[in-house]
């Protein structure tokens, strides 16, 4: 799968395909990977994460992981868009355009992967 596709296409892909997507999107860079000490098949499993710790100043982290799906028209669709955690809880909490609604999402114990297909179900 190709790290640019439209969020139409995306739509009309299965959950897994989906989640292929986001994982490549994720994906360390090759420097970043060539670097890491350890064999092939750990390598090809690690990628950007969310920041669940709660501890300190985690959204401009968690901003980061979100502005790797620009593309897809991701802050376009929304006026606020933030994934924070504390005291072991995490919330998705969003406001759409034109919109005055605060809405938050439970998200404890999903991992990052889950959070961003949530997201991505909201476009």
């Amino acid at each position: 799968m190709q790290n640019d596709i439209t969020l139409k296409e995306l739509k009309q892909k299965t959950k897994e395909q989906v989640f292929e997507y986001i994982n490549e999107k994720l994906s360390f860079e090759e420097i970043i990977l060539n670097s890491l000490r350890y064999s092939e098949d750990f390598k090809k499993n690690q990628h950007y994460r969310f920041d669940m710790t709660g501890l300190g100043n985690t959204e401009h982290h968690n901003k980061s992981i979100l502005d790797k799906f620009t593309d897809l028209g991701l802050f376009e669709k929304f006026d606020m868009l933030l994934v924070r955690f504390y005291n072991r809880s995490g919330e998705l909490k969003y406001v759409y355009n034109d919109k005055n609604e605060v809405h938050v999402d439970d998200i404890s114990g999903m991992g990052t992967r889950e959070i961003i297909y949530k997201i991505l179900q909201k476009l």
